[in-house]
């Protein structure tokens, strides 16, 4: 099976089945700039960069969306957060000891 000039964006050489150099002559556009949350078959741009996306619906509250990724994170309200007590990850660095090798 051999591919003409037709079918190779204008501009690209190639060689044909021959061993000829040819140049491709297709009119060829790349795909649109991505403009909504989650669209598909457009490029990422600064306004919608490429994503990510595993895990990440356990990162993002509920009601909110990344990437075309609905969050499921909820959040308690204020009054039935407990007061005086630590939440989060909590690091002693006191024992970390570095040996450079």
């Amino acid at each position: 099976m051999t591919g003409g000039p037709a079918f190779i964006c204008s501009g690209v050489q190639f060689l044909d089945g021959e061993g000829v150099i040819q140049i491709g002559t297709k009119i060829c556009s790349p795909p649109p700039l991505c403009e909504n949350d989650g669209e598909i078959n457009c490029m990422a741009n600064t306004s919608y960069a490429a994503a990510g996306v595993a895990g990440a619906a356990d990162k993002i509250i509920a009601g909110q969306s990344l990437g075309g990724v609905s969050g499921n994170v909820s959040l308690p309200a204020a009054a039935k957060v407990l007061t005086g007590t630590s939440f989060g990850v909590i690091f002693d660095c006191s024992q970390f000891v570095v040996q450079l090798l």
